[in-house]
């Protein structure tokens, strides 16, 4: 998933060595990858987990999207956005969820210690 705090930079022009169709199919490689990403989000966010992604760079000899990708590239954006809402929705639930068991915690004059014994040992 792209990367929000990563600034954008100038985009580069195409390699002059790729040819129309070369750089349309680099594209669509990339919104694929991007796309991957997206269900890896959604997919941990629906199982209550936290995705491990690194952050996206543009490969630097791509240049502008192609305009027949660009429908493409705005549903694939609007994904991201929509997965990165419920990311943020999850991780503002584990915060109050921790809140609450702690104040639970201070209020009862319970400690924090682990409280089982493990018996394999």
């Amino acid at each position: 998933m792209t990367d929000p705090r990563a600034a954008p930079g100038p985009v580069p022009g195409p390699d002059p060595d790729l040819d129309v169709m070369e750089l349309l199919m680099a594209w669509q490689v990339t919104l694929d990858r991007l796309e991957l990403d997206v269900l890896r989000v959604e997919s941990a966010v629906a199982r209550g987990r936290m995705p491990e992604l690194e952050p996206w760079r543009p490969e630097p000899h791509l240049g502008a999207l192609p305009e027949p990708l660009r429908p493409r590239a705005e549903q694939l954006l609007h994904r991201q956005a929509q997965a990165s809402a419920r990311l943020t929705d999850r991780l503002h639930q584990v915060h109050r969820e921790h809140t609450l068991a702690d104040t639970v915690s201070r209020l009862s004059g319970r400690g924090v210690d682990p409280v089982y014994v493990d018996r394999a040992l």
